[in-house]
């Protein structure tokens, strides 16, 4: 019993840490996915501004740019 225990855990390790290393490889991929969403429902100038601004943000290194500390 207790193997089985150990071996789901270490599944779970791995599919996890899956999911973290390919979210840390394109940051910015939520930003592209809102912005297919919001055009099904909007304009194109509307979703653009959004977008813009969710670039702006996930970018690594823009932190230091707008002066945010954290």
């Amino acid at each position: 019993m207790r193997s089985v225990v150990v071996g789901l855990m270490l599944l779970g390790q791995w599919t996890l840490a899956d999911r973290v290393s390919a979210a840390q490889k394109d940051p910015c991929g939520e930003c592209r996915a809102d912005l297919k969403a919001c055009m099904k429902a909007h304009t194109q100038g509307a979703c653009k501004v959004n977008y813009d601004i969710c670039m702006k943000h996930c970018r690594p290194g823009n932190a230091s740019k707008t002066g945010k500390t954290s």
